[in-house]
């Protein structure tokens, strides 16, 4: 008996509250909370790709100063070889660097 009671309470008004929520979803208000959500998420992304750009700038900046970096220290070191002869001991990252470079830009 109160199941029953309970299902006729779900249906009474049922046809009353669909048409509640389709003059809802019909409606401007509703028009206008998803317009808000749209405009949200598309000033994330905005956001989102401007936050890359910056980085990727950032990236390539600090790349082309180790770039340097790398390049005239090996540049000092020959430098002084050239002043001393081979009598520099050799120093292997220097060495195995310039090679992985050649490796880099065959593999690019």
């Amino acid at each position: 008996m109160v199941q029953v009671h309970s299902v006729r309470e779900v249906h009474i008004g049922k046809n009353e509250k669909k048409e509640i929520v389709y003059i809802y979803i019909m409606g401007q208000e509703f028009k206008n909370r998803v317009e808000a959500i749209v405009e949200a998420f598309i000033a994330i992304k905005e956001g989102l790709e401007q936050e890359k750009r910056t980085v990727t700038r950032a990236w390539s900046k600090r790349e082309k100063e180790i770039e340097r970096v790398l390049h005239n220290t090996t540049g000092m070191c020959g430098d002084i070889q050239g002043f001393i002869g081979r009598s520099l001991p050799p120093i292997k990252l220097l060495e195995n660097d310039s090679e992985d470079e050649g490796d880099d830009i065959v593999s690019d």
